[in-house]
This record gives structure tokens, sequence and C-alpha cells, in this order.
């Protein structure tokens, strides 16, 4: 039954409307440069946002990295997304995005690392970061896409890292609308 009804809910949906709940994941490989170091990385990472605007979401990226060590790697940015084109049906849609917050520097060191090669930041530190992405947006359905494109992503420190990847994820995408229509007395009493 909930799933007929969140078919229901996405059904209905208008994919880059005003009041549109926006929320997926992507897997991102990635090459990584410290401190003249360079290696590769794999991350997981997922993202929520709300329209703001027909083509303008703002929200939450968080990220953690695919690693064999103990420790869990992270990063949390708030982001903004674009998505160009004139109409909301539109089967491909280019996107830009950037974001910035706090990452774990660990991200950047996910890779299964040579005991010889020694960071010049401490491990486990809470660093500023900052990102850019663009990508192309498949919409198979309008309450979902399939995306893909490149990031490059930059975490401060004493030796600043460069990470360039690409990936690709899905987004799904809940409108304030067919809430309404779905779960109107529900609905009512979130208010």
């Amino acid at each position: 039954m909930i799933s007929c009804a969140l078919l229901s809910v996405c059904a209905s949906v208008q994919a880059q409307s005003t009041g549109t709940l926006m929320f997926g994941a992507r897997m991102q490989a990635s090459a990584v440069y410290n401190n003249g170091n360079a290696y590769a990385v794999q991350n997981l990472q997922a993202r929520i946002g709300y329209f703001v605007s027909p083509r303008v979401a703002v929200g939450l990226s968080l990220e953690t990295g695919l690693n064999n060590n103990k420790a869990v790697p992270f990063g949390l940015t708030l982001m903004t997304r674009y998505y160009t084109g004139r109409k909301e049906h539109q089967l491909l849609k280019v996107y830009a995005e950037a974001g910035a917050g706090l990452a774990d520097n660990m991200l950047a060191h996910t890779a299964t690392i040579a005991d010889d090669m020694h960071f010049s930041q401490p491990q486990n530190s809470l660093q500023g970061t900052a990102y850019t992405a663009a990508g192309i947006s498949f919409f198979p359905v309008p309450w979902m896409a399939i995306e893909a494109g490149p990031e490059y992503r930059y975490v401060t420190g004493q030796h600043p890292v460069h990470r360039l990847g690409a990936g690709a994820g899905i987004k799904f995408f809940l409108g304030e609308r067919a809430f309404k229509k779905t779960f109107p007395n529900q609905f009512q009493s979130l208010y």
C-alpha cells in the first residue's frame, strides 16, 4: 500500500516546479592531488534539495568515501543546483551545481594508501570544502532523472587537496501538489 501511494505521489510530480523535493544518490570516481601525490578514490554522495524556483534547488549534499580502512570519511555541504531548459517536462536537461561546507580531510584520502606515502595534513581533521559540478539529466519519466557529469572539489588545509572526478546517479522528485492530492488529511496536519 505504501509503495502504491509513493508511486501515485511520484507519478503526478512536475520535476522542477517550485516546492518540489529532490533526493538521490551518486557514485563517483576521482583523481586526487595533494602535496605532489596523486591517487584515485571512490565516493558515494547523497543529495536532498528543495526547489525555490522552477530551475533552482537548494539543499544538502552528504558524501562518504568507499575504502578498506576503519575510518569513515565524510563531507557535508550546502548546495545550490540550477537546471537549464524552458520546458518543465524536457527529456534532457543540463545542470550546474555548487556547494561549500565541511569535510573530514580523510574524504580526499580514501584509496588504499601505501605505507610510505605520508600526507601533510593531520588525518581526521575538519577542513573547509567547496565544489562545482555540471552534467546532463535524462528524465525517462517526469519524477526521476538519471544523471552523469564531472565534479571538481577543493579541500582546504596546509596543503590543499584538489579532486577531479566523474560520476553517475539517480534523482527522484516529489512535489507538494502531489502530496496534497495523495494525503490530504496528513498534509494539513503537518502545518
